[in-house]
């Protein structure tokens, strides 16, 4: 059922799969993959994301907070997350291909299922979250919803007033095949891990994203 999932989502070449032990370029932004069957198409992995704008450039970010009871509060902040273009890295990786497959191809590789995953240290912080998504394209928005305890939402704050950043993992699962010593392939499949980056200088700067359950802007 992963498998034809996969194929669905490869338009041109219903067989194309990458190659995932054998990468043909990277840096520490992308790492391409070659495809088992086609010579000229590869496949471009990412390493970093973050908070996805708008048309006018205001983060894709709200945060609410809400009592729970008497002086204690809890808050839910929705973010879109998407992968970060880094256009200087991406071209360099592309131009390792090219010089010696000038017919290159590059595709986006696809994954069947994402999530957002948290190391130990939010444990008490994040109460619950929504980050689980089908199959796709990593570069394709990824919401997310994150339900911060009372003891979660004054570390938040306390990040973005000073700048920091809260990071998470973005995971996503790839199927895809390794190449054997004789020259064959066997399907399998891999989880990709990139950092997922929420805060640092950029939410600082909107103020009018922190909001109480009135509407009114918050003190950060």
């Amino acid at each position: 059922m992963k498998l034809l999932i996969l194929l669905l989502l490869i338009t041109g070449n219903a067989l194309a799969l990458p190659v995932l032990n054998e990468s043909v370029a990277t840096n520490s932004i992308y790492t391409i993959y070659p495809d088992h069957q086609d010579e000229n198409l590869y496949y471009i992995s990412p390493n970093y994301m973050g908070i996805a704008r708008d048309e006018d450039g205001i983060p894709l970010f709200n945060y609410t907070e809400y009592k729970v009871g008497w002086r204690r509060y809890r808050a839910t902040a929705q973010v879109i997350l998407r992968v970060n273009n880094y256009e200087e890295e991406l071209s360099k990786a592309k131009e390792t291909v090219l010089s010696y497959n000038a017919k290159a191809r590059f595709a986006l590789i696809p994954f069947y299922e994402s999530e957002i995953l948290f190391n130990d240290k939010f444990g008490r912080a994040i109460l619950s979250h929504a980050c689980t998504h089908p199959a796709g394209e990593y570069s394709a928005e990824q919401s997310c919803i994150l339900n911060f305890s009372h003891f979660g939402k004054n570390i938040f704050k306390n990040s973005i007033h000073k700048r920091l950043t809260l990071v998470m993992n973005f995971s996503y699962q790839v199927i895809g095949v390794n190449a054997t010593a004789d020259n064959s392939f066997v399907e399998t499949e891999r989880k990709f891990m990139l950092a997922a980056r929420i805060g640092g200088n950029i939410l600082a700067q909107y103020p009018e994203l922190f909001t109480d359950w009135k509407g009114r802007i918050i003190d950060l």
